[in-house]
Parts: structure tokens; C-alpha cells; sequence
């Protein structure tokens, strides 16, 4: 039966059932695609029992019973047999309501019965999930579901090898996936700074590589360690105890084992596969290293004896191979790498990246497993049947679909969950980035460039954790939720509304709290924005937020003030900002210190355009008022790679200035650098010019020239790009890049 026919016939039995015609305020993440309630309630109580006749549904009945006594306090009979008159019943579907898809599921409940139709196991645990999300205290509303997922790969991630996780949160963390409907698990479980995964057949993997003398605290710029040894791993009887726990939630388990860069703990336990052979130590610091596995055939031999201890661990048919940062330095340097090389005619180092993902992928062949890798793996010619993982934007994944390549997209923005989700100022220490709800809410998998015959090559997207800055298991709930429900939709429904959405957060949060769950909540908050104001010299404020949850408003020396109306601003200003429900803050009130000058809100001409991603606020981000904060948010700044800063900034009328002081970035970690010099010069009509000498540094990023007031209207400023990252500096040889976040004239 086509999809129509079957919506159709859904929607004519509403009326029959007695469902209301009018969908409820949505309370179920991801919304389903067709969901109505009715005004009646299944009462949850001991002479009941929930049946099964499907085979499939047997574990989701044990997870619906485990549910239900949580709930309800009441442990039901889980039985293998057909419902009698009253009950829960799991079966497969009948012929008037076929599935869609094989996650597909159907729910109709009553005062007397809730019925479970589904043709798989992942179908009735879908349905279980979006049943436990509506129990109330009356019982299990009178409902009618209809439901299949948009994509098949519902992917979260989680890196163990930063900071390392008991099995008892790996869990925990299956469960929040399948409460929201996720059915992919990337266990990264090899990096540079741990090896977390049982190999017996080279213990050292673990005795040494497993743990690291020391770890970096605080922001990556400040180079500051313990001296604590800190590590772990899994031993194969609980890999396979967490398999088997996330095969019950229907949550395929995809674990990564890093190659051929991000090794270094590898290389510490077994030193000769490097290039130099020379002993390491597990790393300590965050970033990347240039010891990476050589491409001798001894390398090889050893990768293939853990990847078969790997696959016969994992029953999945994918090994994530990472293939993603590494460096070519060692490679370049090295014989056996070099006559590699000619061996294969190689034409250079990135070709032979691609014949170690390609030697890695023909193994695994015969393991019956297929390779993912990072939009690196893209680099020198792509394995045959690799599926690509593009998180460096969506041009890696464009590529591999237009080669025919499965794609799993998960670009940095929005997709990475280790980034910050509000304001730095007031979230605990992040990586950097800000990927706040509504962005990852707003998420496209399908990017807008990839023509319609590709499409289908898009199995979905990933968020991903990267644990750098995790180092509790609080915090990572904390920095997933509640983004991860936001993907959730993404993946899941095709219809929503963001507005709909945050109503079902609201109650989602009370489940949370319910659960012990900690997460982001941001939402009790709101942000600052600043727009150009009527003249240049003033900036107008208001107030952004997600009003599902209080009301925006400044906070005034004589109370509140309303957030939606804005603000003129002509001086240096501090405001206070927040959410009030019931004349009560919601959380913390924010403070903003706006910094006013000549050049506020002044229209600001280019000669060479900001790259992406730092560009998005256009040329009023350097005359917004606003001092960027570290670490950097992309918002604050423009950037441009390897490009100079030209910019004309015009203050619409002569005016007397005397100073002009120009805010930087150096964060050499990111290839960030200070201009390599500054020139400006200033005209009363655009047409004659006259320089202004010597502008310096007068603070760490903050260069300011001071002069004897004179008459301008046009400011032309050229701030030079340092060029190339300079050898010995990670990325060296790389074009560099260079940050600005305001100009401020008086």
C-alpha cells in the first residue's frame, strides 16, 4: 500500500475511534509523523499484561515492562501469547496497515487495549520509546501513531579516549539515544592520548597505551598539565556487554580504531611502528601529533591482527578507521614510506594515505565489514566502497556523494556537541565554537548544493563528542542535552516547527530532572543583539531568546524592562539581561558591556571578503559595540585565511577624531596570528588620502593610534596577514589566519 493510502486510512479510522481531529500540542521528541489523542485512559494496574505473538517485540516488551513499573510502580506480566480482552498487545502488522519502512510502527490505544503493530524489533522499540514519552498519572492516553523515521542513520558519538567513561554511563548514554530514537553508536575508542579497547593479542596495548602521566587543564593556549596518571579500557567482556545492551535498544555499535594519524598511544605501547621507531609516550596534550604508522608491511600485519580481534568483537558490519589529521612529515622523511611509494607509484604522500585506507578497506573485505572514515580519507583517491563521515563542512560529503559513496554527514557547525552552546562567558570551558539549539534544530543533512540523483547517498548525520574538555560524565549530559533532541528531530520528523518543538523541551526537561539527567539550559536565558543604530555613534539592543520558557528582559536599576523593545545606545554601557517567569530570574542574569564610539553601527566596505565560517555577521561585527570574549565564538569575529584585512569604513560626515584602536586575535593553536603590520589612513572626501605612521601594540591583541584631532569622514585600514604559519608551529605552512573583532574611533 502506498504511503498515501496508508495515511489515509489512518486518519478515516480517527473519527471511528473517537480520536479528536485536532493534534494536541506536540509532547513526543522526535515528533512522529502522524500522532492524535483521544480523551480516554488505558489504566496501568497489576490484572494486566503486555503479549506478545511477534518474536521481534519480545525485548521491547521487557523495556516497555521495565517502563511501566518505573512509571506506574506496577511490574507487568510479559507473556508470549495473543492479548485476551484487555491489554498491551505487540504483533505484527495487519494487512490494512502495512509499514513503511522496517523501524516503522503503529500505536492505537484505548480505555480497553494498546495495540503494538510493528515488522521488526527497532520498529517496536521506537514505538515503546514515543509510548513511555506520553504515560501520565491518568494512564496511557488514548492515542493513535503512525510513525517512520526520514534517515536510517540516527548517529551519536562519544570519545573515551580523551577522558574515559565507566560502563555503567556508556549505558546510560545508550539510553538517552534510544529514548530519542538514535540508532547508531560511534564508540571512538583509540586516540593519541588512550587505548580503551582490550586487544589480546598485544597486551602492551593497554598496559601502556591505555594510560598517560599527565593531562592538560584548562584552555589549550595556557599549556598547563597535571602530573596525575589517568587512563582505562574496556576488556572484551564488557565491550561485549555494552553491544549486546545497545542490540536490545536497537542501537548499532560502530567502534573506531584510529589510523594511520591520532596513534600515538598505539606507538607508545609498540614503538616500532612508527616511522622513527623511537619510544614515546601516551599523549598528554590535546591537538595533533606527527608520529603516525608507518606503511612497512610489519605495520600492516599488526593492524590486521587487532582488527580481527575488533570484528569478532563487533557483530556491526562497519569499523570506523578514522583517516582523518594526519600529519605527512614522518612519511616524507622516511625510506620505508618513501620506497612505499615507488613501489606503488604514488605520486606523493597524500596518494599514500590513500593506499593505507585502501590496503585497511581490502582487509576488512574479507571480515565482511565495510570502512568508515573522516572527509580525509577523500585525500588522494577514495577507497572503493568506503562510506565518508564529512565533518570538515559538508564539502567532503558532497564529493563522496557525487562519487557514489555512502555519506554520513556531521560538519563541525552544527554537529559537534563539545562546542559551546551558549555565551563562553557562561558556560563551562569548551573547545571552542558555538553551536547553540536552534542551529543544530535548523540543520539540513541534505545539503542544498547536491543535486537530486545524489541524494539518496545521505544515510543521515552524527553528532559528535569529542571529550577534550569533558572530563566528567555530567559534563557530557550536560553539553549533549539538549541538543541531542534537536538532531532528533532532524533526523526523525519531516514537519515539525522549532516553536512546537520547544514546547515538548519544556516537558522534556521535567522528565530530566525526573531522571537525574543534567543538561544545557540555555533556554532559561537569553542573548544580546545589537543592530545598527539611526547614526552612526549609536547601537540599538534588544533582546533574543526562545520564549517557550519566561519572558526576555533587561534588568534596570527600577526592576525589568521589557526585552522585545529596543534600545538606543550612544555611550559605553553595561546591561543585564536575562528571563523572568512570575517576576522570578529564571537563571543567571548575563552582563554586556557595550564599547560606543564614532565608528558604532558605520557602514564598512571590503576589498577582500571574510571566509567562512567566521563571516556570518558581516562587516558590522567589527562597529557592533561588542569586545569579543575568549575563547572565541564565531560570531564575535571576522576571519580570512591567508588574506590581508582591507576594509573602508565610512562615519557618513567629517568628524574630529584622534585615536583609532583595532581589536586582534593570536591563538597560534588555530593558526591565528597578529597582523604581520597595520597601515590606515584617513580622507575627508574619498578621494586624497594622507597616512597615519607607526600604529602599535598597545595590549596582547589591541593595536591603537593616538594623534592630534584632525577632520575625517573615510578611515582606510589595511591590516597585513602574517602569510604562512611559521615552521615548528602546528599547521606549519599553512596559509595563517587573521581574526578582527572591532574598530573603535574617537
Amino acid at each position: 500500500m502506498e504511503t498515501k493510502s496508508i495515511v489515509r486510512t489512518f486518519l478515516y479510522t480517527l473519527l471511528f475511534f473517537g480520536f479528536s481531529s485536532v493534534l494536541f500540542a506536540q509532547v513526543v521528541i522526535p515528533k512522529p509523523q502522524h500522532i492524535v489523542f483521544g480523551n480516554q485512559f488505558f489504566l496501568v494496574q497489576k490484572n494486566v499484561g503486555i503479549y506478545y505473538s511477534s518474536p521481534d517485540a519480545f525485548q521491547a516488551a521487557l523495556i516497555l515492562q521495565k517502563k511501566l513499573k518505573t512509571y506506574y510502580g506496577c511490574e507487568l506480566p510479559v507473556v508470549n501469547s495473543r492479548m485476551p480482552e484487555t491489554g498491551i498487545s505487540m504483533e505484527a502488522p495487519d494487512a490494512a496497515m502495512p509499514m513503511s519502512s522496517r523501524e516503522a510502527y503503529y500505536i492505537r490505544s484505548d480505555a480497553q487495549t494498546v495495540i503494538i503493530q510493528s515488522g521488526s524489533s527497532a520498529g517496536f522499540g521506537n514505538a515503546v520509546q514515543t509510548l513511555s514519552q506520553i504515560f501520565s498519572k491518568q494512564g496511557i492516553p488514548m492515542v493513535k501513531v503512525l510513525d517512520a523515521p526520514k534517515f536510517s542513520w540516527r548517529g551519536m558519538h562519544l570519545d573515551v579516549s580523551r577522558h574515559f567513561f565507566s560502563v555503567s554511563f556508556i549505558k546510560r548514554y545508550l539510553d538517552i539515544m534510544a529514548m530519542y530514537k538514535f540508532n547508531r553508536f560511534h564508540w571512538h575508542l583509540t586516540d593519541d592520548q588512550g587505548w580503551r579497547i582490550e586487544i589480546k593479542s598485544y597486551p602492551k596495548l593497554c598496559q601502556t597505551g591505555a594510560w598517560r602521566s599527565g593531562s592538560m587543564k584548562g584552555p589549550y593556549s595556557d599549556q598547563v598539565f597535571d602530573t596525575k596518571t589517568y587512563g582505562g579500557f574496556y576488556t572484551q567482556s564488557e565491550i561485549k556487554e555494552v553491544i549486546d545492551y545497545a542490540a536490545a535498544l536497537n542501537i548499532m555499535v560502530v567502534p573506531e580504531i584510529e589510523m594511520p594519524g591520532h596513534s600515538t598511544a598505539l606507538l607508545a605501547a609498540y614503538p616500532f611502528l612508527s616511522c622513527r621507531q623511537k619510544p614515546l609516550e601516551v599523549a598528554k596534550a590535546w591537538g595533533v601529533f606527527e608520529d603516525v604508522l608507518c606503511t612497512r608491511d610489519t605495520c600492516f600485519q599488526f593492524l590486521e591482527t587487532v582488527l580481527d580481534e575488533v570484528c569478532r568483537l563487533f557483530p556491526g558490519p562497519y569499523i570506523h578507521i578514522g583517516g582523518d589529521e594526519c600529519p605527512k612529515t614522518r612519511w616524507k622523511s622516511c625510506e620505508h614510506c618513501q620506497k612505499r611509494m615507488l613501489q606503488e607509484n604514488l605520486k606523493n604522500e597524500m596518494e599514500l594515505q590513500s593506499y593505507f585506507i585502501k590496503r585497511v578497506e581490502r582487509y576488512l573485505k574479507t571480515k565482511n565489514k565495510s570502512i568508515i572514515g573522516w572527509d580525509e580519507i577523500l585525500e588522494g583517491g577514495l577507497a572503493p566502497e568506503a562510506t565518508v563521515m564529512s565533518w570538515r563542512g559538508e564539502r567532503g560529503g558532497i564529493e563522496a556523494a557525487q562519487q557514489g559513496h555512502a555519506v554520513v554527514m556531521s560538519p563541525g557547525q552544527p554537529c559537534y556537541f563539545d562546542h559551546y552552546q551558549d555565551d563562553p562567558v557562561y558556560e563551562p570551558l569548551a573547545i571552542g565554537g558555538l553551536n547553540t539549539l536552534k542551529q543544530v534544530y535548523d540543520y539540513k543533512p541534505i545539503p542544498a548544493l547536491l543535486n537530486s540523483e545524489f541524494q539518496g547517498n545521505i544515510l543521515g548525520a552524527q553528532g559528535n563528542v569529542w571529550t577534550e574538555y569533558m572530563e566528567t560524565e555530567q559534563q557530557v549530559e550536560y553539553m549533549v542535552l539538549p541538543r541531542l533532541t534537536a538532531l532528533a528531530e532532524v533526523l526523525w520528523a519531516s514537519d515539525n516547527s522549532y516553536e512546537n518543538y520547544l514546547q515538548a523541551l519544556a516537558l522534556h526537561f521535567k522528565i530530566w530532572d525526573r531522571l537525574g539527567y543534567h543538561y544545557g539550559k540555555a533556554l532559561l536565558g537569553s542573548t544580546l543583539k545589537t543592530t545598527p543604530g539611526p547614526r552612526c555613534g549609536t547601537l540599538r539592543v534588544q533582546l533574543e531568546s526562545d520564549t517557550i520558557i519566561g519572558r526576555p528582559v533587561f534588568k534596570t536599576t527600577t526592576g525589568f524592562a521589557e526585552g522585545f523593545k529596543s534600545l538606543i545606545v550612544s555611550a559605553d554601557t553595561v546591561i543585564e539581561f536575562g528571563k523572568i517567569e512570575h517576576q522570578k530570574p529564571l537563571h543567571t542574569f548575563k552582563r554586556c558591556s557595550l564599547t560606543l564610539s564614532k565608528a558604532s553601527s558605520a557602514h564598512i566596505q571590503f576589498n577582500n571578503q571574510p571566509d567562512l565560517p567566521y563571516n556570518t555577521g558581516g562587516s558590522f561585527t567589527l562597529v557592533d559595540g561588542i569586545r569579543a570574549n575568549k575563547p572565541r565564538i564565531p560570531r564575535q569575529w571576522l576571519g580570512w585565511q591567508g588574506k590581508d584585512l582591507e576594509a573602508l569604513v565610512d562615519l557618513e560626515r567629517n568628524q574630529s577624531i584622534a585615536s583609532i584602536e583595532i581589536g586582534f586575535l593570536k591563538e597560534e593553536s588555530a593558526w591565528i596570528y597578529l597582523p604581520a603590520n597595520i597601515e590606515i589612513w584617513t580622507s575627508v572626501d574619498g578621494q586624497k588620502y594622507s597616512a597615519l605612521n607607526d600604529i602599535p601594540r598597545v595590549h596582547e591583541d589591541v593595536f591603537k593610534v593616538s594623534f592630534s584631532p584632525l577632520t575625517a569622514r573615510f578611515i582606510k585600514i589595511k591590516a597585513k596577514n602574517l602569510g604562512r604559519v611559521p615552521a615548528g608551529k602546528p599547521g606549519a605552512g599553512s596559509p595563517a589566519w587573521l581574526f578582527c573583532d572591532e574598530i573603535i574611533i574617537h
